[in-house]
């Protein structure tokens, strides 16, 4: 029987509707993309400007680019914290800015924040239930 181009046991290369080659060539292990040049202090300047939503967006595009960034993560939970606030549930706030700090034992701004948060009303759930 004539050889027909075929190696007897080795498997036919891949094609490209096949399972084995990729869409757009080989596929290569990506890293963690780093963040934009000047994205830290366009955060930072977003915070001073107390623009607190798109700070939280801003921390939160950093920390995803930097996972391993746990500043990131805090100040965006500050961010949220200080959102949170400026609209009036005191309740998320605080847990917020407690994350925050759980972070960043450090990062006094969330320590101020959280400071000059009114205290929480006594009495637990029920309290809040069934005030008069």
């Amino acid at each position: 029987m004539p050889l027909t181009g075929t190696v007897t046991g080795a498997a036919p290369a891949p094609t490209p509707a096949s399972p084995a080659a990729p869409i757009g060539g080989p596929r290569v292990p990506t890293r963690a993309k780093t963040p934009p040049v000047g994205a830290l202090e366009a955060a930072q300047d977003l915070l001073r400007r107390k623009l607190w939503a798109d700070a939280r967006q801003a921390f939160h595009e950093l920390a995803v680019s930097a996972p391993s960034e746990k500043s990131y993560r805090a100040m965006m939970h500050y961010a949220r914290g200080r959102e949170a606030q400026e609209a009036g549930r005191l309740d998320e706030a605080r847990a917020e800015l407690q994350r925050a700090i759980a972070l960043d034992p450090e990062l006094g701004v969330a320590k101020r924040a959280l400071d000059d948060l009114p205290p929480e009303p006594k009495g637990g759930l029920f309290s809040k239930l069934f005030r008069r």
